[in-house]
């Protein structure tokens, strides 16, 4: 599955919500959050890797935030990033993409979430690329 979430503004009236979070709010059971690298081609994507689970359904994830269009390892760097915006009288956009996938071994659909997200990369136009990777 993939999910792509974007606002125009992250502010404290609207912001990115951490699947994570939401994944918690739905009833999952969130287990095993953690930074990782994706390494795409010439470019290093700092990604957030978790599993989810509600009974039957586990379901591994990786995501992904951009804050003004540069890559954001983790929630607390996102939260500064954004301060420091803000601070410099910029309200910067906010975009978090989430792939996931219901199966249990999580080390291998992690594994095929990063070969996914190569392969998305090389299939878009540079323009894009910088729009959903970062620049």
């Amino acid at each position: 599955m993939v999910s792509a979430v974007y606002g125009s503004e992250q502010s404290t009236a609207l912001q990115l919500h951490r699947p994570e979070v939401c994944y918690a709010a739905s009833g999952f059971r969130v287990t095993d959050v953690h930074g990782a690298t994706l390494q795409l081609d010439d470019a290093a994507l700092p990604v957030t890797r978790l599993m989810a689970a509600l009974p039957g359904r586990p379901e591994p994830a990786t995501y992904w935030t951009l804050l003004g269009g540069r890559p954001v390892a983790d929630a607390v760097s996102f939260s500064w990033a954004r301060l420091s915006s803000g601070l410099a009288g910029e309200i910067a956009d906010g975009l978090l993409v989430r792939l996931s996938s219901v199966a249990r071994d999580a080390p291998g659909q992690h594994a095929l979430q990063q070969q996914f997200a190569l392969e998305l990369r090389r299939a878009m136009t540079p323009a894009h690329r910088t729009l959903v990777f970062g620049a």
